[in-house]
C-alpha cells in the first residue's frame, strides 16, 4: 500500500570537493530523516573538480523544510546550496 506524498515538496541542491562528497551526502540525508522527511529522488551530477548534489524531499509541514534547509546551511564544505518548489 502507498502512502500519499505529502504537499510540501522541495528540491535542494548544493556542490561539494570530490574528496568530501560520500560525507556530505550522508550527513544531508540523515539531518533529513531526523527531520521527518521523505526523500523522493536524489541525483549526483560529478564535474572535475566538485560534485553536484540534487535532493527532491517531502514533509508533512513545511516548517520541517525550512529547519532542514538552516541545519544543512552548517555543514562544512556544502557550497551553493538552493531551494525551489518542484
Amino acid at each position: 500500500m502507498h502512502k500519499p506524498i505529502p504537499p510540501h515538496q522541495r528540491q535542494i541542491s548544493f556542490h561539494v570537493d570530490k574528496r568530501q562528497t560520500l560525507d556530505a551526502l550522508e550527513m544531508a540525508l540523515a539531518i533529513a530523516r531526523r527531520g521527518g522527511l521523505g526523500l523522493h529522488s536524489l541525483q549526483l551530477r560529478s564535474r572535475e573538480d566538485a560534485d553536484a548534489i540534487f535532493l527532491d524531499l517531502h514533509a508533512p509541514d513545511p516548517d520541517l523544510l525550512e529547519l532542514f534547509i538552516a541545519r544543512l546551511r552548517n555543514v562544512v564544505g556544502i557550497d551553493g546550496l538552493s531551494c525551489s518548489a518542484p
